[in-house]
């Protein structure tokens, strides 16, 4: 699992390490990612980020086996959880909390013990 702020430019950058790492359709990412948050659909996702409060911090997890699976789903590829994990560390997150270094050092140091 992935924690991140979910915040509306949190999630447009998940969405461009997506669509940059894999080849996949856009729309397909847009609804998989929703699905990995535990959305039931993507506009559900943005309407909850419409609603949400500039304050408001909200930390959520993202299940990465979710959202490759719905990707394959939707988009008919074979796309492994390891494939979400790799895009999600190439994300450049601007909204994030001091768990993040962590988190980056944990996937770092998990990537040399392969």
């Amino acid at each position: 699992m992935t924690y991140f702020r979910l915040t509306r430019r949190n999630v447009a950058a998940l969405r461009r390490s997506l669509i940059e790492t894999l080849p996949a359709r856009p729309l397909h990412v847009d609804e998989a990612l929703a699905a990995g948050i535990g959305y039931p659909s993507h506009s559900a996702l943005m309407a909850s980020l419409r609603t949400q409060g500039n304050s408001d911090r909200v930390t959520v997890a993202v299940d990465e086996g979710a959202l490759a699976e719905r990707l394959g789903t939707l988009s008919g590829l074979d796309v492994d959880a390891g494939d979400v994990v790799n895009a999600f560390g190439e994300a450049d997150l601007p909204d994030v909390g001091p768990w993040t270094e962590l988190a980056k050092l944990r996937r770092r140091e998990a990537a040399n013990e392969n």
